[in-house]
């Protein structure tokens, strides 16, 4: 019972984690903060505890959570990210050739307008 805990709750953990991450990479300011947050967390939990008597920062015990946390909170607090989290979203275009919509209403009217300004009737 408690390995099945342990396992969804690393596979929600996992999943979130990749949500996040997908959404910084969309260029989600808020997923770019919450994702420092956390790892500012994680690097002084990790500290709380080699001051408390835990292991020492080694190859071998916890450097390769803490280097990973490091890395992220330097690329995530450049400039360019910020630049990239905060510039304009553009609306997301209509697909013209689906039937329907105003887009593709719109463009059937200006067809027929340049048909018949050509003298070539409508198609």
């Amino acid at each position: 019972m408690g390995l099945a805990v342990a396992t969804v709750t690393v596979l929600v953990f996992a999943l979130v984690e990749v949500l996040l991450a997908w959404f910084v990479f969309l260029g989600r300011n808020w997923a770019r903060t919450v994702a420092m947050s956390l790892s500012t967390a994680a690097i002084c939990l990790q500290e709380f505890d080699v001051v408390n008597g835990g292991p020492d920062i080694s190859l071998r015990s916890n450097l390769p959570g803490l280097a990973p946390d490091i890395l992220l909170i330097l690329a995530l607090s450049s400039k360019r990210a910020r630049d990239y989290a905060l510039r304009p979203h553009k609306e997301p275009k209509r697909d013209s050739g689906r039937t329907g919509g105003p887009v593709a209403v719109l463009n059937r009217a200006r067809r027929k307008d340049l048909d018949s300004r050509e003298g070539t009737g409508a198609r």
